[in-house]
C-alpha cells in the first residue's frame, strides 16, 4: 500500500503527501505570529497545536483500539501532560516547536512526526564537523576542508562541549526532542550528529550551541577547540551521505547485475521511468546474480518494490508469511485519505493503473465500513499486476543504508524471504508496526504526519532494524569500493 512520510524538501525527495481533515469541531486555520510577540502567545499556539495532535490521534490512530500496546497509551496521557506542562513555557517559535516534536518523539514511531511545512524550513548550521558514536564514546567522523578556525581531527574523541559531557548532552538536551529510538545505529548516528548541526526543522528546547568542545587526539593528548558556527548545507550532506542513486539497472558483466532500487516516491515522469526498468528486470531470467541496492531508499509507495521483485522473480515470488495481516482504522481520516490518493493516481495512472483501480475499490470498503459503523477494515492490497514468463534463478543481493525504512524495509523484507540471498551494507532504520501516513496541518501551520494503518503478525518486530549479513565498515557513498566488495562476496 501507499507509505508516506515526511522528510526534508532540501535535503531527502519529498514524500507525497496528503492533507486530509479532521471534521468538525477542529479549527485549522494558521497563526502568524510576529517575532517580538510575547512568550505567552507562543505558548498559547503550541497548546494549541497540542491540543489539535491529541484529538488527531484518538480519532484515526489504530493504536487507540489495541489497549495491548502498553507504551503508546502510557506515553499518549503521560507524555501528552508533559508536552502541554513544556508548551505553557515555550517563550519564542523555535520552543514551540520543539514541544510539539517531545510529543511525537516520544511514542518512539518514525511515522509520527511534526515538523514545518517544508516549504518554510530554516537554514542549517554547523561548526565545520561532524560527530558520531561509536560504542559509547564520540569521534569527529567528518570535518571541512577549510574553517576560519582550527578543527579537532578526524577521529578524535570529543569528551565535553562548554564543560557538559557529550553523553549528557545527547540525552538530557537532543534526544527528548528528536529521536528516542537510541538503540538503532542510525538513531545514534542522528543524535551525536546533532552536537555541531543545527537543524530548524529539528529544534532542541535550548539553542546555546556549543562554544568549545575537548578533545582526546589520537596520540592522546587533549585539546580545546573554539565553535565557530557557518550557515550552510555541507554539514548536512556530510552528516547523512545523502548523494543521489538514480533508479537504473547497470549490467556488471559475466551474467552479474546491479540495480539502484532507491526511489519509492514517484511522479509521472518517475512512474514512465520505471516502466523501461521493469521491461529491463524482466529480461534476466538467464543472469547469474542481482543486486538490489537501496541506498537512499527512505520509502514510499510499497507497490513499487512489490513490481520490481514480481518482474524479477515471476510467479517465484515468495509469499508474505502466513498470520501476517494489515488493517486501517476506519475514520474520517483515513476516508479522506484515500480520496486524495485515488484523485492523484487518477492524474498519473488513469483510471486503468493498478494502484487507482486497487485503491478505489479500498476506499469503496472503507465507507462502507464507516456507514456500519465498523472500526476496522482488512487492507487487500491488489496494486501489481502478475507477471509472466521465466523467472529469474541465479543469486540475490541486497544492499541497504542506515536510512532504510519504511516502504524500503518491507522491501527489504520481501527480499529477504528469496532463499540465498545475501544482506549487505549498514544495518537499517526501524520503523513500528504502524503504517500508511497521512500529512495534517495543524493550528499553526505546521505540519503533522499520522498513522493510519496496523500490521498484525510482522515477523520483524516493532522497532527492529535489519542487520546485515555482511557489515560494509568502508564509505556508503563510494559505490565503485562498494561495488566490488559486494560481488567478491557474491562471487564466492
Amino acid at each position: 500500500m501507499i507509505d508516506l512520510k515526511y522528510v526534508s524538501k532540501k535535503f531527502f525527495k519529498l514524500f507525497i503527501v496528503v492533507v486530509a481533515t479532521l471534521g468538525e469541531g477542529m479549527a485549522t486555520e494558521r497563526i502568524h505570529l510576529q517575532e517580538d510577540n510575547e512568550g505567552t502567545a507562543w505558548a498559547m499556539v503550541a497548546r494549541r497545536d497540542l491540543a489539535f495532535m491529541r484529538q488527531a490521534i484518538d480519532s484515526a490512530h489504530p493504536a487507540i483500539l489495541d489497549r495491548s500496546d502498553t507504551d503508546f497509551h502510557a506515553w499518549l496521557d503521560d507524555g501528552y501532560a508533559q508536552a502541554q506542562a513544556l508548551a505553557a513555557t515555550a517563550s519564542n517559535e523555535r520552543q514551540a516547536l520543539a514541544a510539539l516534536r517531545f510529543y511525537a518523539v516520544g511514542f518512539r514511531d518514525g511515522h509520527l512526526v511534526v515538523a514545518p511545512d517544508p516549504e518554510h524550513l530554516g537554514k542549517i548550521s554547523w561548526a565545520g564537523w561532524i560527530t558520531q558514536e561509536r560504542d559509547g564514546d564520540f569521534f569527529v567522523a567528518e570535518r571541512a576542508r577549510h574553517w576560519p578556525v582550527a578543527l579537532p581531527p578526524v577521529g578524535a574523541k570529543i569528551l565535553e562541549c562548554d564543560g557538559l559531557a557529550v553523553s549528557t548532552l545527547v540525552r538530557e538536551h537532543i534526544l527528548p526532542f528528536t529521536d528516542r529510538r537510541i538503540f538503532l545505529p542510525s538513531v545514534r548516528r542522528k543524535l551525536a550528529a546533532h552536537l555541531t548541526l543545527e537543524i530548524p526543522f529539528e529544534p532542541l528546547w535550548k539553542s546555546k550551541r556549543s562554544q568549545s568542545c575537548l578533545a582526546e587526539m589520537p596520540d592522546g593528548r587533549h585539546a580545546r577547540f573554539s565553535m565557530l558556527w557557518r550557515k550552510g548545507d555541507e554539514g548536512f550532506r556530510r552528516a547523512y551521505g545523502m548523494l543521489s542513486h538514480p533508479q537504473r539497472l547497470h549490467a556488471m558483466g559475466g551474467g552479474v547485475y546491479w540495480i539502484n532500487v532507491s526511489d519509492f516516491q514517484l511522479d509521472q515522469s518517475g512512474l514512465a521511468q520505471l516502466e523501461l526498468l521493469l521491461e529491463q528486470i524482466r529480461q534476466l531470467d538467464t543472469a547469474d546474480v542481482v543486486v538490489l541496492d537501496t541506498r537512499g531508499n527512505n520509502g514510499g509507495n510499497s507497490g513499487i518494490g512489490d513490481r520490481i521483485l514480481r518482474a524479477l522473480l515471476k510467479q517465484d515470488i515468495p509469499p508474505e508469511p502466513e498470520g501476517v495481516s494489515a488493517s486501517w482504522r476506519v475514520s474520517d481520516i483515513a476516508i479522506n485519505t484515500l480520496q486524495a490518493h485515488v484523485d492523484r493516481f487518477r492524474t498519473l495512472e488513469g483510471e486503468t493503473g493498478p494502484d487507482f483501480r486497487s485503491i478505489s475499490k479500498l476506499l469503496a470498503k472503507m465507507r462502507e465500513a464507516h456507514a456500519r459503523g465498523l472500526n476496522w477494515l482488512e487492507d487487500e492490497y491488489t496494486g501489481a499486476l502478475s507477471e509472466q514468463g521465466l523467472p529469474f534463478r541465479g543469486r540475490v543481493g541486497l544492499v541497504t543504508d542506515a536510512f532504510c525504512a519504511s516502504a524500503c524495509l518491507d522491501f527489504a523484507d520481501a527480499v529477504l524471504r528469496i532463499p540465498g540471498a545475501l544482506h549487505f551494507g549498514e544495518s537499517t532504520s526501524a520503523d513500528t508496526n504502524y503504517l500508511d501516513v497521512t500529512q495534517l496541518h495543524l493550528p499553526s501551520g505546521l505540519m503533522m504526519w499520522l498513522p493510519l494503518k496496523v500490521y498484525r503478525g510482522r515477523a520483524r518486530r516493532s522497532n527492529e532494524a535489519l542487520v546485515p549479513h555482511f557489515i560494509y565498515a568502508g564509505d556508503m557513498d563510494d559505490t565503485a569500493s562498494l561495488q566490488r566488495w559486494v560481488l567478491e562476496h557474491m562471487r564466492k
